[in-house]
Formats: C-alpha cells, sequence, structure tokens
C-alpha cells in the first residue's frame, strides 16, 4: 500500500496518509495561485522518482455590481419592475444572484443575467428598494452594503378637483 503527503507553496504539509485525496483545514490565506505537491512513497518507504504538482488558485474577494430598478427611473405605478444588473469580478466570474426587497430576506440564488422580472415590490406607495447580491465561481457572496436600486411607488391616481369657476357659476361668452 502507497502512502501520500501533500503540500501547498513547499511549507504546508500534512502528514504521511495512506489516502490518496485530502481536504485542507489550515491553507494559505492569500488570494492568487499556489502549487500542491503530492509526494508518494510504497509499503517499502521508497519515494516515487517525482512528484506530482498543480496549480491552484484562491479566490476570496466576493464579485461588485450594481442594480438599477427600470433603467434607474424616478417612479414607478406598479409593482412589478425590472431590475438592470451589472456585476464583476476579476478572478472566478459572477455565476448566480439573489434578491431582497429588505436586505435581509433573500429569494433563492439564480443565473446570474444583466436584465430580470422582479415581482413584487414590497405593497404601499413611497419608496422601495431592491437589494441584490452576486455569487462568483469560488462561492464568495458580495458583502454588505449590499448594492440596490430604489424607486418610488405611486398607486394613488390624482385627485382633479375645479375650483375655478366656483360651483353653479354660470360662464357665459368665454369669460
Amino acid at each position: 500500500a502507497a502512502n501520500y503527503q501533500f503540500s501547498i507553496d513547499g511549507s504546508i504539509k500534512q502528514s504521511w496518509s495512506s489516502s490518496s485525496s485530502y481536504r485542507w483545514v489550515t491553507g494559505p490565506s492569500d488570494a492568487g495561485t499556489h502549487t500542491v505537491t503530492c509526494q508518494a512513497k510504497d509499503a517499502y518507504g521508497r519515494e516515487a522518482s517525482r512528484d506530482v504538482t498543480y496549480e491552484i488558485f484562491i479566490d476570496t474577494t466576493p464579485p461588485q455590481g450594481t442594480i438599477k430598478i427600470n433603467n434607474d427611473a424616478r417612479y414607478t405605478n406598479s409593482t412589478d419592475v425590472t431590475l438592470n444588473l451589472s456585476a464583476t469580478d476579476n478572478a472566478t466570474g459572477v455565476s448566480q444572484m439573489r434578491f431582497s426587497n429588505n436586505g435581509t430576506d433573500w429569494s433563492d440564488p439564480e443565473p446570474y443575467v444583466t436584465e430580470r422580472q422582479h415581482c413584487p415590490l414590497e405593497a404601499g406607495d413611497g419608496t422601495k428598494r431592491v437589494y441584490t447580491q452576486f455569487k462568483d465561481g469560488a462561492e464568495n457572496w458580495t458583502q454588505p452594503p449590499f448594492p440596490y436600486g430604489e424607486i418610488i411607488l405611486d398607486t394613488t391616481p390624482p385627485i382633479i378637483e375645479i375650483l375655478s369657476p366656483s360651483n353653479n357659476s354660470v360662464v357665459t361668452g368665454g369669460q
């Protein structure tokens, strides 16, 4: 039976083990490219003639993004709106997104797109916000403060009141 030892960047080593796989409990904390090396030896203690090495990339930076509601309109009369989204992640790309009307309760994650229907906004006229989080390929979610879009919901129709001429007045000759 063979034994294996793994190391990262030549310094973080785990003990020799009969398992050919290893889960790192503590590894490098800095983002970037790191080299993983696997050494092997047989049951007699003879080491393999060469080590197996490969590179891993550690991404600790969450994606950044913006959200606009109805292309940054100031008002809407409907709780159904269109979200315009833009997100970037320089390391592993943006893969998913989710939404909240309050910044606490989130929708289920879904694939990242740049435009999406959102319904409903919270009920009642007034300023409404929709928050978003984006997730990258390394499972990093956008951290607070979350990007949000803002719009004023106005579902109350205007009231028209005729003030002139006064009630029961007679208007003649274009006066």
